[in-house]
């Protein structure tokens, strides 16, 4: 229940904002408007000017967060700490069921997933379109429904686990860096299509490793999981600590940066605070519906209560996406 309100809050907060303050108009009259609408650099169009109208509206609103240093602060937290849960829908399709400490490679997946959840590259492409509050809240309804908890161990074989980190490196980070420091379109785009980046940089690297006579066919990679969340968890903490450490007793800063507002922001408030504003509800409500959903990984009540001090705890002192990704470090032991 509480997930579902959270999709709906979403919806309300970020959407509806974002349509009440005018920012979705000024975008499309500030960036699309003839003769050279922001849709690649202007040569790119689909011939259909509602759809044109939007994909024009999605390219200006992260040009706008890439080059208006009132929200770039925001843009940089927000998509730091949603790394986390994206990178975690990408992984957990590839688990597999441990057979005598070897992973089985004809055994089906160990999550019970609904065919809509075993297609990472869906999901990703549907947080790039909707944004990732609505999306992980909508993902965490359907994996809570969809999966077998007790079942021990589960294994990432060595070939998906190298693929899914050279994916994620190249085909997330790199692009999402890039966006970031360059104010040429053609970034924002790559970043607008990384799920499909990572789904053919895992996909090719996975066809290569598994050859005949591969050391990774009947290697497992759980290891590698594990080290990587902890190369993730110390990233977001050193984000965390660069944005929020030196304006932790400044109440005025921390709500421009990080702290959303509840209140409608009026059209005359600037783009780049109405756009930061959509950030910070997206990225609050994103983490939140990944907190919640994370608890499903615990067995017992001990773990619940230790679980949630972790986050009261972790979450103002190493940020939310280090508080998650010591929650899958924890879990990637408890899975081996």
């Amino acid at each position: 229940m509480a997930l579902q309100w959270l999709a709906i809050t979403a919806i309300y907060f970020e959407y509806g904002q974002a349509f009440r303050s005018g920012l979705v108009d000024d975008l499309k009259d500030t960036y699309c408007t003839a003769p050279t609408p922001l849709i690649f650099d202007g040569r790119l169009s689909t011939g259909y000017p509602p759809v044109d109208d939007q994909i024009c509206a999605l390219m200006a609103f992260f040009r706008h967060a890439t080059t208006d240093q009132e929200c770039l602060t925001t843009l940089v937290y927000v998509l730091g700490n949603l790394a986390i849960p994206a990178i975690f829908l990408l992984i957990e399709p590839c688990r597999r069921p441990g057979i005598t400490g070897i992973l089985k490679q004809q055994q089906p997946p160990a999550i019970s997933f609904q065919r809509f959840l075993a297609y990472p590259t869906i999901l990703g492409l549907m947080y790039q379109a909707v944004s990732m509050g609505p999306t992980m809240s909508v993902y965490w309804m359907l994996f809570i429904q969809s999966t077998r908890t007790q079942e021990r161990p589960l294994y990432v074989s060595r070939a998906d686990a190298e693929g899914i980190i050279t994916a994620i490196m190249g085909g997330m980070f790199l692009p999402t860096f890039a966006m970031i420091i360059s104010a040429q379109p053609i970034f924002t785009w790559l970043w607008q299509m990384f799920p499909v980046l990572v789904w053919g940089i895992h996909r090719g690297y996975v066809r290569i490793a598994l050859r005949p006579c591969s050391a990774n066919t009947q290697v497992t990679g759980n290891i590698l999981i594990h080290d990587f969340f902890v190369f993730v968890f110390l990233m977001c903490w050193v984000l965390h600590a660069v944005v929020v450490y030196p304006i932790v007793m400044d109440v005025d800063a921390l709500k421009a940066i990080i702290i959303p507002s509840v209140a409608n922001l009026p059209p005359t408030a600037s783009m780049g605070r109405r756009i930061a504003d959509f950030l910070k509800w997206d990225g609050a409500i994103g983490m939140l519906s990944t907190i919640l959903g994370s608890l499903w990984f615990t067995t017992t009540r001990q773990e619940t209560l230790g679980m949630l001090e972790w986050y009261i705890a972790a979450v103002p002192l190493v940020g939310p996406g280090s508080a998650v990704a010591g929650v899958l470090i924890w879990r990637e032991k408890q899975l081996s």
